[in-house]
């Protein structure tokens, strides 16, 4: 009976926190909308943390590919942009980039409010549940601290089902 209430809290949880997320990501946009019409306000200073936090809550990079141009005799120059970095400036290329990862970010938590009413999305969470705890530490989730304790959840949950039925 507890795991069914545990269960309950880690949904309405989860469906709280990404749903606060989505409106803040949505309120952020129409203030970055109206700053387009308005170049001349101070939305980048004010709202940069912000920003930089919804984006790193999305699961972003803090590097994104900027632009590239041809360098002649076959070369490529790209040039990249640090959001922590590049955030404040006036640029309305950089302004359109951040702009596109806000309304990918928006995409992001609407897919995870969703995600949170698919039963498989649950199923696939209990089989990879070592690989979900250890990644919300901020370990990668390729590294081989969580593939070694995957192998080991995979025998061990098994075994204890079997041990217990016994």
């Amino acid at each position: 009976m507890y795991l069914i209430y545990l269960f309950a809290a880690v949904v309405c949880m989860r469906l709280i926190r990404n749903s606060l997320y989505f409106l803040s990501v949505c309120r952020i946009l129409r203030k970055h909308e109206k700053w387009f019409q308005d170049p001349g306000s101070n939305y980048t200073e004010d709202f940069s943390p912000a920003i930089i936090r919804i984006l790193s809550r999305a699961s972003f990079d803090e590097i994104i590919p900027f632009q590239s141009e041809t360098g002649g005799y076959g070369y490529y120059s790209a040039e990249e942009m640090r959001i922590k970095r590049d955030i404040s400036h006036k640029d309305m290329k950089v302004q359109g980039i951040i702009h596109n990862e806000l309304v990918s970010a928006r995409g992001v938590f609407l897919n995870r409010i969703i995600e949170n009413f698919n039963p498989m999305y649950w199923i696939e969470s209990v089989v990879f549940l070592p690989r979900c705890i250890l990644s919300c530490t901020g370990l990668h989730p390729e590294s081989e601290v969580i593939k070694l304790s995957q192998v080991i959840w995979w025998i061990a949950g098994p075994l204890v089902l079997v041990m217990n039925a016994i």
